[in-house]
C-alpha cells in the first residue's frame, strides 16, 4: 500500500499525463497549440510547439502578444514557421503569449 507521499506523486503524475492527453486531443481535433514564455533578453527566440503538427503541415496561423516588464504590448515578429515551431524576434525582455492553429476542414460523410 502506498504511503501518502507516494500517493500524492502518483496523483500528480496522473494529472500531468491527463493534461498532456487533453492538449494532444485539442491539437488533433481543433488544431490548436498555445503557450506563455518569458524571455530575459531581446533577440531571435526559437519557439517549439508543445504538440508538433503533422509533417508537411504549412498552413499554421500564429497569433502573438508580447508584453514588456511594465505590461505594455511591444509586439514581435514571427518567422520560419514549421510543423514543430517558429522563430520570434523581440526588441526587449518580455513575456510572450501565442496561440497557433491549423485550420481544420471537416468533410461531410
Amino acid at each position: 500500500m502506498p504511503t501518502p507521499a507516494e500517493l500524492k506523486i502518483m496523483v500528480d503524475n496522473l494529472v500531468d499525463r491527463q493534461q498532456e492527453w487533453n492538449e494532444a486531443l485539442v491539437l488533433e481535433k481543433l488544431g490548436f497549440n498555445w503557450d506563455e514564455i518569458s524571455y530575459g533578453t531581446a533577440g531571435v527566440k526559437s519557439v517549439g510547439f508543445k504538440q508538433p503538427y503533422a509533417a508537411g503541415v504549412t498552413d499554421i496561423d500564429i497569433r502573438i502578444k508580447v508584453f514588456d516588464a511594465e505590461g505594455y504590448d511591444i509586439g514581435g515578429t514571427v518567422s520560419s514557421i514549421t510543423n514543430i515551431g517558429f522563430n520570434l524576434t523581440v526588441d526587449a525582455a518580455c513575456t510572450f503569449n501565442y496561440i497557433a492553429f491549423e485550420p481544420k476542414i471537416l468533410i461531410p460523410l
